[in-house]
C-alpha cells in the first residue's frame, strides 16, 4: 500500500504507515526505547497548507494516543514505561511568511542562506517543547525551565536519564538533563 498511496513530498512517508510500522514493531519486539518520527504537520507546515496542518497535527495526537494505549495493555510496559514527546524546531511567530521555515540566526550562513533576508533568523523557532507522562516523569502539569526553552541537547539527556543511564558517563560534555521533568 505504501508503493501506491505515495506522500506530497518524495522523502517522506505518509504518517499512518509510520505509525502502524512502529505499533507491529513494539507489540513484536518490545524494544527498551522506540523512536517515532511523525512528519506531517511539519511538512503541511512548510507547505503554507494550515488546514493540512491541523487535520496532520490531530491525527498525530490521535496517534499518540494509541501508542500510549498499546502500551497501558503490554504488561511489560503498564506502569513501566515513560512516553516523551517533543518536536525538533519552533515555527516563526510573526507572519505567515516566518511560520513556514525554521532558522537560527547563525544558521543563515551555512546551509540556510536562502533564508538570509531575515536577517535575525525566524524568531521563535528555536523554541521547541517536550511534554512526558509515566514512571521518572515529574507530576506537574506546565515545567517552566530557566532558558524558558528546551534544547535538543537537555532532551537527549533528559531520555537517557529515563532510560536509567548516566548521560556525563556516556558524554561529559553532554548538558544536563532537564532536572524540572524528572520525578
Amino acid at each position: 500500500m505504501h508503493k501506491d498511496i505515495p506522500p506530497p513530498w518524495p522523502t517522506v512517508r505518509n504518517d499512518t504507515f509510520t505509525h502502524r510500522y512502529a505499533l507491529f514493531y513494539l507489540r513484536r519486539e518490545q524494544p527498551k526505547l522506540l523512536f517515532i518520527g511523525y512528519g506531517e504537520p511539519d511538512d503541511f507546515a512548510h507547505d503554507g497548507k494550515y488546514g493540512e496542518y491541523l487535520f496532520a497535527a490531530n491525527r498525530t495526537d490521535r496517534f499518540i494516543e494509541e501508542v500510549w494505549h498499546t502500551l497501558q495493555l503490554i504488561p511489560e510496559y503498564r506502569d513501566n514505561t515513560a512516553l516523551v514527546i517533543t518536536v525538533d524546531h519552533g515555527r516563526g511567530e510573526e507572519t505567515k511568511e516566518t511560520w513556514l521555515h525554521h532558522a537560527i540566526k547563525r544558521s543563515l550562513d551555512g546551509y540556510m542562506f536562502s533564508l538570509s533576508h531575515f536577517t535575525e533568523g525566524i524568531i521563535g523557532s528555536e523554541d521547541t517543547w517536550i511534554a512526558a507522562i509515566g514512571p521518572g516523569v515529574a507530576g506537574k502539569e506546565l515545567i517552566v525551565t530557566e532558558e524558558q526553552c528546551a534544547f535538543s541537547s537537555k532532551v537527549a539527556s533528559t531520555l537517557i536519564e529515563l532510560l536509567g543511564l548516566d548521560p556525563q558517563a556516556l558524554n561529559p560534555e553532554m548538558a544536563p538533563p532537564l532536572s524540572e521533568m524528572l520525578g
